[in-house]
Order: structure tokens, then sequence, then C-alpha cells
């Protein structure tokens, strides 16, 4: 009883936990064997026969079982095709997770590019499907080949795509071959013995995990670009983004009822869908209902407990799930309250928030969003200063022409990574343009002595132009 409770109370019940009891369940199935042979002499053939069946069969497949030790693991088989068949500086796609093959890949000859599905498994409920179609083609856009088993994620999300229908999509339509990679390998070794083989792909997961699964090889197709594009376009019946997306051109169009209507059947319909109630939450605001509001804002907030592990990427999941929807200024709202709620995550986990943050930005910019960009890079340093986030604000301020909050950016750059030589080159210009000509020399200065990939032409100029600062100012040769 007590070995069940605490089983019962993790949050994955893997079959193996259970070996503890198996020695009394050997007892009671001795005993049980035992009676039927000192009983009646009706019962006396049957116990026999079964004790026979159940010893012969336990034999017969232990001996099967342990044959599979005599081969080489399916890991290891598929690592060394790999080694033999994928060019030198391959990108390998791997899993996360206690059964991948993250660590068969060998560096450096070929590069580890991760999947990060685990990113998607934990927001669930804050992304969209959209969004997370978007995230895992992005994972398979920077990989030559894919290396994944099948009891690490595929066979689990196979097992409940009602539940996580876009991740099981995915991992269905990659092995079968239609998200640009072919397969070109499968690796699996069974117990076996005396020509019988138990074919046991349908067995727990951790059964197989630990030393025979199933690895699945697959190979980029030319034609990759347009597969995860075709998918990425469909719509599948159990993912809830039109309904989030109807919601949000009701509101978007000044009716907030029927904005509203939307929502409260989404909920009813998909309860798991946390990121919509951030919506909700914005219109009780807005009508001034406050216990509604309040309502709606818990069951948005419930993951930052229950998805603690997590919890660093649910601002991020929320606002790309909401961009999608065309809901730009709560994706603002959402990230906004994601640097109020950073005082709760674990210090190990900001930078991946702020990261995140970083992320986004990127996007808008690269679509031509500057505004929201910096109001997202800006966002991030409130989680946690980062010299990209820095780098990348000095570059809009810069570019607006406010060459003051440029240098500002930029010289808080430089205190987190003194090294970073391009932003010594930024902050000569922005002082030289300020007429700040002995910050200029100094950050010349700097960035020609940190920048190794100067051509002989660009360190010529460089050394002409400190030369000919150094003369104005007064100072000597250096």
């Amino acid at each position: 009883m007590v070995s069940f409770a605490r089983i019962g109370g993790l949050h994955t019940k893997h079959l193996r936990y259970l070996l503890p009891l198996f020695p009394f369940f050997c007892l009671l199935g001795a005993n049980l064997l035992a009676w039927l042979w000192r009983g009646a002499v009706r019962w006396q053939r049957a116990g026999w026969a079964l004790s026979i069946l159940v010893a012969g069969y336990t034999a017969f497949y232990g001996l099967a079982f342990v044959r599979i030790y005599l081969v080489e693991d399916s890991r290891i088989q598929a690592a060394r095709w790999l080694s033999e068949h994928a060019p030198d500086g391959s990108a390998i796609g791997v899993e996360s997770g206690g059964f991948s093959m993250r660590g068969l890949v060998a560096a450096p000859r070929h590069r580890p590019q991760f999947l990060n599905e685990g990113t998607i498994f934990g927001t669930h409920g804050y992304l969209s499907c959209a969004s997370a179609k978007r995230y895992l083609a992005e994972r398979l856009r920077y990989a030559d080949y894919i290396a994944i088993t099948d009891v690490n994620r595929y066979r689990q999300y196979q097992g409940a795509p009602d539940l996580y229908p876009t991740r099981a999509e995915f991992y269905r339509r990659l092995v079968a071959g239609e998200l640009g990679f072919d397969p070109v390998q499968r690796f699996r070794v069974y117990p076996s013995l005396l020509g019988v083989e138990f074919r046991d792909d349908e067995a727990e997961p951790s059964f197989l995990g630990y030393d025979h699964p199933t690895v699945f090889l697959l190979k980029r197709r030319p034609d990759f670009v347009t597969a995860p594009e075709n998918w990425q376009q469909e719509n599948g019946p159990l993912c809830p983004d039109q309904q989030v997306r109807d919601a949000a051109a009701a509101l978007l169009a000044g009716d907030q009822q029927a904005a509203l209507q939307t929502l409260t059947t989404l909920c009813k319909s998909h309860p798991d869908m946390r990121y919509p109630a951030i919506v909700e939450a914005s219109i009780h605001h807005q009508q001034g209902q406050q216990d509604s509001e309040y309502q709606a804002l818990r069951r948005y907030a419930w993951g930052y407990a229950d998805l603690a592990h997590t919890a660093q990427f649910l601002p991020w999941a929320t606002a790309v799930s909401l961009q999608d929807a065309g809901l730009d200024e709560l994706s603002l709202l959402a990230l906004a309250d994601g640097v109020k709620r950073r005082g709760s995550l674990k210090p190990a986990f900001l930078a991946t928030m702020a990261d995140s943050y970083i992320d986004i930005a990127q996007g808008a910019y690269l679509q031509s969003h500057p505004e929201y960009a910096r109001q997202v890079y800006h966002l991030s340093t409130q989680v946690l200063p980062r010299p990209l986030a820095c780098n990348a604000l000095g570059v809009l301020a810069f570019n607006n022409g406010n060459y003051a909050k440029a240098r500002t950016w930029w010289e808080q750059s430089l205190q987190l990574d003194s090294t970073q030589a391009e932003v010594h080159k930024n902050l000569f210009r922005a002082a030289y343009l300020a007429q700040d000509y002995p910050q200029a020399l100094q950050h010349l200065e700097s960035a020609l002595r940190l920048d190794q990939a100067l051509t002989p032409k660009q360190r010529a100029e460089d050394q002409h132009t400190i030369a000919e600062l150094r003369r104005q100012l007064g100072l000597g040769a250096p």
C-alpha cells in the first residue's frame, strides 16, 4: 500500500517503479501453483500444466531477452551509420530526454541540433498550434539529418493525439517522411531465441528505452522548405486557433460581447488552453468587471505554479500566440506581465526568459516592426540585461538619430561583455558624430585591438583614422 501510494503521487508512473513488488508477486504466484498442485485431483493436472507453462515461457523469454545484450545497441548502430554516411560538419537533429540520441552525436565531426521539443510540451495551453508548428519547423530548418528514438517522444504523443494534436502530428509526419526528411534507416533489436522473435514494439516505453528502442534516421530532402510550410498552413480539427482568431477579429472590430461569447465557448471546449484567458481578462478590465477579470487572470496564471520548470517560457508562448491572432498590444501586455512575475522564477531561468523575449524582438524587427521590437527588447532587459538586447536597442536608437541613447545602451552592453569589437566600433561612430573625440579614439583603439577578423586594408584604414584623431587631440603616436 505504501509503495502504491508513493508511485501514485509521481508525475510519471513507469512500470519499472513496480519492480520492488515483483518478488512478492512471484511468491503469490508460486503459492497459487503450489495450492493447485496439492489440491483436489481435478486441479492437479491444471496445476502441473500451468506450472510448466509459466516456467517454460519465463525461461524461454528470459533467454531471448538476455540475447539482446549480445547485439550492439540500436543507438550505437545508428551512430555508426551516421559516422559512415553523414558528411563532416552535418547538423544532426536530436531530442532531449532520457532515451534520446544526443549523447551519441560525435562532435566536432557532427553538430547536434536540438529539436527542443520539451519547450513545446512545457508550454502546453499557452502556445497556439500555429506557433508550435512554426517553432518545430524552425528547429528542423537547421538540421541535415534527424535521429530520434520511438520511446523518447514519438510513442507518447501517438498515444494521446487528442491532448497534443500538433506534437503528435509533427512526429507522425516526420517519421512518415512528410516534413521534408526522407527515412533512410531504422534500427531495432528484438528479443529472439531459436528463430522465435518477440516483436515488443508496443511494450511500455521505459521497458524498451534502456536497452532496445527503435531508432529512426532521416535525411533532409531538396524540397524541405515547402514541406513544413504546407504543414503549417493546415489547421487540424483539434486545434482551437481559428476560434481565437474569431475572438480577436471581433475584439478588433469593437464587438467585445461577441469576443467574450467566443472565448467562453472556447474555454468550455478546450479548458486546457490558458493563453486566451488574458484576452478575456483585458475585455473584463475595459468593462470594469473586476471579479471576472480576476478569475480570468487566475486561469491564465495557472502555469506559473503548475509548470514551474518551464514557466520562463510562458510569456514567450503567450506573446507569439497572441501575435498569430493579430493582438500585438495584448502580446506586449503578456510580456510585461512576465517581467512582473520574474521574481517567482529561479535565477538560473532568467537568462532563458530574457533570450525568449529577444527571439520575439528579432522576429518583429525582421518583419519591419521596429517599434514593437524596441519595446520587446526593452522588456527583455528588465528580465535580465543581455548584450544582444542592449546592442539592438543601441542600433534602433542610433537609426533614429538619438546618439546619446545609443551610446548608453552600447556602454551597458560592454559592461556585460567588454570584448565586443563591433560594439566598440559602434561607440566610435556615435562618439565621433557627437564630437566626443577622446571617447571616439578610445573605442576605435579598443575595436582595432579586439577585432582579429579585419582585413589588412581595413586595419590600415582604422590605423590611419586613429593617427588623425591623435593628431587632432595633440597626442603623440601610440
